[in-house]
């Protein structure tokens, strides 16, 4: 039997571990570039910057490898939308330091974004999209 095997199939790393509910993500306080985890307690403002990690993205590396530079260019076929609105997307790659096959997301969220503690995030890579089931902490 002949399977076909798809080219991405993104999903975010969750702060449970579990693939749904809150993300695993970072705010960044945009005067000082501190990082704060987000949560309920600690929720990214609107116009500010979010870290979030990925896989299944389809970036090519060698699995096990410890990745040693960062890309230098956001792909096109990539979206992700905060909150019901679209985000700009700054940097997506690897993780200096980390495995081959974990991708860090820089993303400015939208200042039309719903303020929510549960608002929905979602990541598109080449038109296919991550489980509609993760949230961010949006103030």
């Amino acid at each position: 039997m002949r399977r076909t095997v798809a080219a991405a199939v993104p999903a975010l790393f969750t702060a449970g571990g579990s693939g749904v509910g809150q993300v695993a993500a970072f705010n960044v306080d945009d005067a000082t570039g501190a990082l704060a985890i987000n949560s309920d307690g600690t929720p990214a403002l609107r116009g500010s910057v979010v870290v979030l990690y990925a896989t299944g993205d389809g970036f090519a590396g060698l699995d096990g490898q410890i990745v040693t530079r960062a890309s230098s260019s956001v792909p096109a076929s990539w979206s992700v939308q905060i909150g019901g609105a679209n985000a700009t997307v700054l940097y997506a790659g690897p993780v200096v330091g980390l495995v081959s096959g974990i991708t860090q997301i820089n993303a400015r969220v939208p200042t039309t974004a719903t303020a929510a503690k549960n608002a929905p995030v979602r990541l598109r890579v080449n038109g296919v999209a991550s489980p509609v089931a993760t949230t961010l902490s949006v103030k």
